[in-house]
């Protein structure tokens, strides 16, 4: 029996939180490492009593307040401010309770350190994702090979809808613009191939079926 897509969107959040985790405990102790200059008591029982407390807490604030609580697109904008939040609320207090508590928890700038060594982890997990995610099988078996006239706003978000949709019919193999400006850009892996003069040539050699006209302001004519 099929998962159903919604409790397939929370075992996908879920991972990711161990993932992070993860990344949190490896953050904390590269940081340590680094504070005492490779030394081995960077992996003494109070900088993984640390670890232990970050990770805690940043699962539980996750869960409550942060990317675990709901279902953000890998790498959105929205999940990085969510991301940057949980992180706050756990280094911010244990950077106080470092600094002014009796605890011996590491070095007393490890939260801050770790802090922001998970953050760039997290950000970079989810940065290879989409990478990867954004790469087109040139030979994929979508029922349309699509080219779309218009690099600009519209194109983008045609191109992105679809990379991003495994379910979509329509494989994006190309842009087309009349704006010599674009004509190394690409989008999500889509390259810009020529202008509308270049429509047959372009079509021809990339196989494509069918051309989709992104550009809002057209006039009737196009």
């Amino acid at each position: 029996m099929p998962t159903p897509p919604a409790a397939d969107k929370r075992m996908g959040r879920w991972l990711w939180a161990i993932i992070d985790l993860a990344v949190v405990v490896v953050a904390t102790l590269l940081a340590a490492w680094f504070r005492y200059d490779f030394g081995t008591q960077a992996f003494a029982a109070p900088v993984w009593q640390f670890a232990g407390v970050a990770a805690a807490a940043h699962l539980v604030l996750g869960a409550l307040f942060g990317p675990y609580a709901v279902g953000h697109l890998r790498g959105s904008y929205e999940e990085i401010i969510d991301l940057t939040r949980t992180v706050l609320l756990w280094a911010v207090p244990l950077q106080v309770v470092t600094v002014m508590g009796p605890w011996d928890l590491g070095p007393r700038s490890l939260p801050f350190t770790a802090g922001t060594a998970a953050l760039v982890g997290m950000f970079g997990a989810r940065f290879v994702l989409r990478t990867v995610r954004s790469r087109i099988d040139p030979k994929s078996g979508s029922e349309a090979r699509l080219l779309v006239f218009g690099a600009g706003e519209g194109g983008r978000q045609l191109v992105r809808a679809l990379v991003r949709d495994p379910a979509a019919q329509m494989t994006p193999v190309g842009l087309l613009d009349d704006d010599r400006s674009k004509r190394r850009m690409r989008i999500d892996g889509v390259r810009v191939l020529g202008s509308s003069a270049d429509l047959t040539m372009v079509a021809a050699h990339h196989h494509a079926t069918t051309l989709a006209i992104a550009v809002p302001s057209a006039e009737p004519a196009l």
